[in-house]
């Protein structure tokens, strides 16, 4: 993951954990609920579980809200320099995400899989997780630390659809095939999973025999948004 206070990454750790149980306590109540029989209400709230429904709603909504909230600005990275002196030192792949705004296969991506990822903290001792957003016309530092535009990191790689997901080392050299667009939302955890695994292989065991190809730069990405 990328470098952040620990104290801050705790708290929000356990902001998800809260926002887990919540979860799992409205989905119970609603379950006992839709119990038939004249006394399924009762039953739901039998043995002193009186909830109000509409409070911890509200407190979910907070919850989840903070969680997505600081993943987001944990995901942004000014400094990819910085990504790469941690990546050697922890000798960790690093997942760059090359999105737009107005991007929804983006959108979709970052709120049902990458924050999960983030806030859970299962992922911390794998990868390192940044995103790049091409047409930012903020000048950002690469992993040389010059002072370049997202849009000319994204040209470097030939990116052309987003999302794109690159499994890179320290040196920004891509160690594993990259992911194109957003296939089927089920299934793409599994196929990410997988692809990290690879990639901090190779990054531990210092290969270098990934050989990109044209057919790994164009792909066949179904549900994407394409930038030409």
């Amino acid at each position: 993951m990328t470098p952040a206070n620990d104290s801050t990454a705790s708290r929000m750790r356990s902001l998800y954990a809260l926002h887990r149980s919540l979860s799992v306590s409205i989905t119970a109540i609603q379950s006992r609920l839709r119990l038939s029989g004249t006394n399924r209400l009762r039953y739901a709230l039998h043995g002193g579980q009186r909830m109000n429904m509409r409070n911890l709603l509200f407190l979910l909504l907070v919850v989840a809200f903070f969680s997505q909230t600081y993943a987001s600005e944990k995901l942004q990275q000014n400094d990819l320099s910085r990504l790469a002196t941690w990546a050697k030192q922890k000798n960790l792949p690093i997942l760059l995400i090359v999105s737009q705004h107005h991007c929804p296969f983006c959108v979709r991506l970052k709120e049902e899989i990458i924050y999960p990822m983030q806030i859970s903290g299962d992922y911390e001792d794998k990868v390192i997780i940044a995103e790049i957003l091409l047409d930012s016309t903020k000048s950002i530092l690469d992993f040389k630390g010059e002072s370049v535009t997202p849009g000319a990191i994204a040209d470097s790689y030939k990116v052309w659809v987003t999302p794109t997901l690159l499994f890179l080392d320290h040196k920004g050299r891509e160690v594993h095939k990259r992911i194109l667009g957003v296939n089927t939302i089920d299934m793409y955890s599994y196929y990410l999973d997988r692809s990290l695994s690879a990639a901090l292989r190779a990054v531990d065991t210092g290969s270098q025999g990934y050989v990109l190809t044209n057919d790994d730069i164009s792909g066949d990405a179904p549900g994407y948004d394409q930038l030409y």
